[in-house]
Formats: C-alpha cells, sequence, structure tokens
C-alpha cells in the first residue's frame, strides 16, 4: 500500500480560563478544527529550531469579533488576534504539547500593539515563571536609528537650516549633535533644553554651515537618561542638500520583535504566554503572529523532500468559481475577484492563496505541466476550506491518459494530503475532485508539491479504492429505506481530532456536531 503521511490536526479552543479546557473535553466531537501547517521543507539538523506554536492550541483572555487568538499560529501575516478593547487583563498563551527547548520568540504586532509586556513560562498551566519583561526604561536592546536630512532655508548669518527625520524609539526623548557629543555641539532644537520630544520631521531647526558634517542622534530615557538608540549620517551642507544614513526605516519592521533565547530566564517549557502591561492604543492588544521558535514540542519539524517540481510551473483546470458577487455590472469576472480563485496560486509557494474551482456539481480538475519527465514519490496537496470530499491525484506522461496513484473518499476541510508513491516518467499531475466538502461553492487548494523519488524510499503504490456506488439500502427492521454512496450529494464538513496515542483519522459524521 501507498503511504498516506497524516499531518498533525490541532483544535483551537476559545477558552477565556484554564479551567474551562476541563469541560472542552466533553465537548471534543462539537469543537474539533483541522489546521494546516505552513510549507517548510528546509533540510534541518536536530537541534536546528522551527516553530513549536504554528497551529497549536491556543487560549486568550479575549478576542474581538472574528480577530480570533488561533490567528495568532496560523503562520500567516496576515490574520490577526486581537483582544476585546474592554479587556484591561490581555493575555494570550499557546501549548506546545510537550516541555520544550525554547530558542527564540517572534512577535509580529498589528498597530494597536502592547507597549509593555511580559513573556511567561509554565509546565502546568498554573504556575507561571517570568522569563522576559519589556518594560518603561528600555529592555537594554540598543536601537540603530535611521537619520535622514533636507536643506528648507538660508539664515540670515548664511547658516543652512535643516529639518530631519529619525526613527522612533519607544518613551525616548532625542538629542541631536553636530560634530561632536557634548553640549558645545548640540544642535539647536528650540525651547525644551535642547531635547526633542519628537521623532523628526519638521520638529526641529537643525542649523550648520556650509561644508562637510557629522549629525548624530541619540535617542535616551527621559527619566534614568539612559541611552537607547543611535543613528550617525554624514551631512555635506549645501543648498538643496539631502540625504540619510542608509539604515531603513520601515516603521512596519518596528512592530515585529525578535526574543532571543540569550534574553530568556527560561529556556525550557511546555506553555508560553505573553501579557499586556500596557497599550500603545486605545484598541485592544492585536498579534498577527505569535512564535516559539525552538526544539522539541508537539509539533514535528520541517522534512527535507527536496525541490518543489510543481512551484511556479504551468497549471491548467476545468474551471474557476464563477459568482454573481464577483461580476462588474457587464457580467465579467473582476480582475481583483480572479486573483483570489486562479489555478497560479495553486503553485505559487504560498499557503495564503489558493485556487478555487468552478461551484457546480460536475467534476472539477487542476493539473500542473511539470515541464519535463521525472520519476516522482511524493505528491502533497494542501486544502483550503472548501476542501474536496471524494478525489483523485493522477499522473500523466501526455495529459490525456491519467493514472490514479491515490484516492481520497473522505476529505475535509484544510486537509493536508501527502501521498507516497513510485511513478516513472510524469510529467503531469491532476487532482480530480468529485465532490466537495459542502455544497455553494468550488473545491479549493492551497497548494500542489510535487517531489521526485528518493533512492531507498518505498516504491510501493497504493491499491485504489472503487468509487461509491449510489443504491437504496433497507431499514433492517423493515420500516423505511436510505441511501447510500451518493458521491455528489456532500455531507456537511467532517470533524477532525488529534490524539497522538490513538486517533490517526478523522470520525465519520453526518452533521458537524455529531460522530
Amino acid at each position: 500500500m501507498c503511504g498516506i503521511d497524516e499531518t498533525i490536526y490541532s483544535w483551537r479552543k476559545n477558552m477565556k480560563k484554564p479551567i474551562k479546557r476541563i469541560l472542552s473535553v466533553m465537548m471534543v466531537i462539537a469543537m474539533t478544527v483541522t489546521l494546516f501547517p505552513a510549507i517548510e521543507n528546509a533540510a534541518m539538523a536536530d537541534d536546528e529550531p522551527y516553530n513549536l506554536s504554528d497551529g497549536r492550541a491556543v487560549y486568550a483572555s479575549s478576542a474581538n469579533g472574528g480577530d480570533t487568538e488561533d490567528k495568532a499560529v496560523d503562520g500567516k501575516e496576515n490574520t490577526r488576534w486581537q483582544a476585546a478593547q474592554a479587556d484591561a487583563n490581555e493575555w494570550l498563551y499557546v501549548d506546545l504539547g510537550k516541555e520544550a527547548n525554547l530558542d527564540h520568540i517572534y512577535m509580529h504586532w498589528e498597530a494597536a500593539y502592547a507597549k509593555y509586556y511580559k513573556i511567561e513560562t509554565s509546565n502546568d498551566e498554573v504556575n507561571w515563571t517570568t522569563a522576559y519583561e519589556k518594560k518603561k526604561g528600555g529592555s537594554g536592546q540598543q536601537v540603530e536609528m535611521a537619520v535622514s536630512y533636507k536643506q528648507t532655508g538660508i539664515r540670515d548669518d548664511g547658516n543652512l537650516r535643516f529639518s530631519c527625520n529619525w526613527s522612533k524609539v519607544e518613551d525616548a526623548h532625542y538629542k541631536v549633535y553636530i560634530d561632536g557629543e557634548d553640549d558645545a555641539h548640540i544642535a539647536y532644537a528650540g525651547g525644551d533644553n535642547y531635547r526633542f520630544t519628537n521623532h523628526g520631521g519638521t520638529q526641529g531647526d537643525i542649523r550648520m554651515s556650509v561644508g562637510q558634517h557629522t549629525m548624530t542622534v541619540v535617542a535616551f530615557n527621559p527619566d534614568t537618561k539612559q541611552e537607547l538608540g543611535r543613528g550617525v549620517v554624514q551631512v555635506d551642507a549645501q543648498v538643496g542638500a539631502q540625504g540619510d544614513n542608509g539604515v531603513d526605516d520601515d516603521p512596519a519592521d518596528a512592530l515585529k520583535q525578535t526574543i532571543t533565547k540569550d534574553q530568556l530566564s527560561v529556556t525550557k517549557a511546555r506553555f508560553v504566554k505573553i501579557t499586556c502591561l500596557q497599550r500603545a492604543t486605545g484598541y485592544g492588544a492585536s498579534l498577527f503572529e505569535f512564535q516559539v521558535w525552538g526544539t522539541g514540542g508537539s509539533n514535528k519539524p520541517p522534512v527535507d523532500y527536496g525541490d518543489n517540481l510543481a512551484l511556479n510551473k504551468t497549471v491548467k483546470c476545468s474551471g474557476t468559481r464563477d459568482e454573481w458577487w464577483m461580476k462588474d455590472a457587464d457580467g465579467n469576472i473582476k480582475p481583483d475577484a480572479y486573483d483570489q480563485v486562479k489555478p497560479e496560486n495553486a503553485v505559487d509557494g504560498k499557503v495564503d492563496t489558493s485556487f478555487t474551482s468552478y461551484q457546480g456539481e460536475s467534476d472539477q480538475w487542476i493539473y500542473v505541466d511539470l515541464g519535463d519527465e521525472y520519476d516522482i514519490g511524493r505528491i502533497i496537496t494542501r486544502f483550503n476550506e472548501d476542501g474536496g470530499k471524494i478525489y483523485d491525484v493522477q499522473v500523466s506522461q501526455d495529459a490525456k491518459h491519467w493514472t490514479t496513484v491515490h484516492r481520497e473518499l473522505k476529505g475535509f476541510m484544510n486537509k493536508v494530503d501527502n501521498t507516497t508513491c513510485y511513478q516513472q516518467n510524469v510529467r503531469f499531475v491532476r487532482i480530480l475532485a468529485y465532490s466537495k466538502v459542502e455544497s455553494g461553492s468550488g473545491v479549493g487548494i492551497r497548494e500542489i508539491e510535487v517531489y521526485k523519488y528518493r533512492e531507498g524510499d518505498s516504491k510501493e503504490n497504493e491499491e485504489i479504492p472503487d468509487l461509491p456506488i449510489s443504491q437504496i439500502v433497507a431499514n433492517e427492521n423493515g420500516k423505511g429505506s436510505y441511501v447510500v454512496g451518493e458521491v455528489k450529494k456532500e455531507l456537511n464538513k467532517l470533524p477532525t481530532f488529534v490524539n497522538e496515542d490513538n486517533i490517526k483519522t478523522p470520525i465519520d459524521s453526518n452533521s458537524w456536531w455529531s460522530s
């Protein structure tokens, strides 16, 4: 039999307090959701860190509408968790599944970031230890500041007037020096003791004589006078002069923070928690991503399958989703709507884009032309929420005669189908869907990946089961009958479960809540 490497699926729980986890055990069947891992097939050493929190169970003090906590660990930089605006005790923590070795923590904040926060760890969800705290006065890290200048006028004494800009440093004041770093060389800054309280623009009147100068901007804590950052730029002071010191100053970068292993006082834990100590805005704290990197835990490290032969190759499909709301006044699909469903999305290497087929009842397909013939050993199909329920994975040399290497009869939303096989001289790979997880939309595929056969792997191929045959079955009690084997009559989405010890596959269900 051809092996199907089942991915680990995690349920996302929307619980506000740890005690509610006890109640959730009684509702496992009712509240399970399948997740997909990010695409990452880089070769890794045993001690190389990877994302331990990707798709793991996560809990938060609150959530604002649809911006739920699971979106902080979904591997996507365009979805987010946001705490409720009224939440005065904002926190989020992730369960790594097992005690893990922590290497670093990456956070990508939305504009509603936490100015000050703490990272805590635990092994029992009751006793928490502070492993890191960002508090007022700085974290001890020096900021390399971007500095730019522009000549804006000429003074009566012949000196040139400049406006300047520099990177913002949290809660800092700034001093600007010209050709030295003492009070004799401090730049004029108006009536606030030669200190700038803003981060540039037209905040100050910087004066320099014609010629070469070194301008240094220092950020410091106004209470402790501790230096928090600095930037240096060489200025050729002439009429019309402008320039910068070459340091990137993308405001979005300031919202991406990494806490290194050296900064963590605790480097072994199962649970990792972030608590907002002070908001930067009036909105609830918001994170695009909260990633805990290291080794161990329940998430398995990425596997090196080699080069993805399907990446950015030519694709064809039976049709794309075609809804009335996707069309303009003339009945044509809008370009931006087509971009959301086009077949090229299935081979672009990204899991946040998808191909979606036509929404009708007919068989739907998409195939990729590898451009050359290969001996292949693995095909990975990453479905989205509109996954296929019954479908074939097929290969061909000519895109006319197809061989089925895998048939799925119980597909579900967000399924990652990792199929191993041994097929020679393959140029085309096709996903042929007979039915969807639910009616109303097409079959959605985030990504199709194809990998060469690697020497030493099994050369066995899967035995392909027959497609269901529709038939009427009489009730054993002699009262009524029912239909089985319907391919085109989609049932509701199948629930999926994770239990490393004894549950390896989804449990059959005819509705979303029962099994």
